[in-house]
């Protein structure tokens, strides 16, 4: 039987976002948010209604932050470390 929703990380929609705002090449952009969101603590919820009751606001906003902070952090070494061609 298949799921009616699968389980989200909270992380991977704020890594995308700032990312995506911050590199324009597809490839840069998804090997800076796998090297950002293994830096990440593991935020799983199911949905949306799930994500408002299970976490306050402020701790949303400190997820927010302690995320922003690993995409700076993987986006630099990106910048530094490109991936070479395969």
């Amino acid at each position: 039987m298949i799921p009616m929703s699968k389980p989200k990380n909270i992380f991977e929609s704020i890594c995308y976002k700032y990312i995506s705002a911050h590199l324009d090449d597809e490839d840069m952009i998804f090997d800076a948010m796998c090297a950002a969101l293994n830096n990440l603590p593991a935020r799983y919820y199911r949905d949306e209604a799930c994500l408002s009751k299970q976490y306050m606001r402020a701790q949303l906003e400190d997820y927010r932050h302690i995320a922003e902070e690993a995409c700076k952090r993987a986006i630099e070494f990106i910048k530094k470390h490109p991936r070479k061609p395969c």
